[in-house]
């Protein structure tokens, strides 16, 4: 009886080893996924110091709409579409946030495909004088970069 017993408690811990590694096999191949907007200001510095009045360059990267992201995933042989045609976005407007104020710094368009530019933005603008020393924001849509304003 009690061999009984450890045989029904063997199969059960083993059925249950097998159920676990079953979980955890893919079920397709892997996938990519699309990289979110990101804002870059080539100071070097984290976070990024602006000098008040100055010029600043900042680039962006990955603003487009849509997400081909060229995989397909499959599972028990079905399978995803392979992603959508990313077109880039247009009219994407840089400003920069300061206690509760927000200066508009310019409006421009993502590159495209054509270019091998496809969402790849660059802006030039003048720090405005009502921005002052201290923290502040970079916002391009949904896309935020910390800065910190110098004299």
């Amino acid at each position: 009886m009690e061999s009984g017993k450890r045989s029904r408690r063997g199969r059960g811990a083993a059925l249950a080893l097998i159920g676990v590694g079953v979980a955890f096999v893919p079920m397709g191949g892997a996938t990519a996924s699309c990289a979110a907007a990101s804002l870059e200001v080539g100071s070097g510095a984290t976070p990024p110091r602006l000098s008040v009045g100055s010029e600043i360059s900042v680039d962006g990267q990955s603003f487009v709409n849509g997400c081909d992201d060229g995989g397909s995933q499959s599972v028990l042989g079905c399978s995803t579409s392979e992603g959508e045609q990313e077109t880039p976005r247009s009219d994407v407007t840089l400003v920069i946030r300061q206690d509760g104020r927000e200066f508009k710094l310019g409006t421009e368009n993502a590159g495209v495909a054509a270019d091998n530019e496809l969402g790849q933005i660059s802006w030039e603008a003048i720090l405005p004088p009502g921005v002052r020393p201290g923290p502040a924001v970079l916002n391009a849509e949904t896309t935020k970069l910390r800065v910190l304003i110098t004299d």
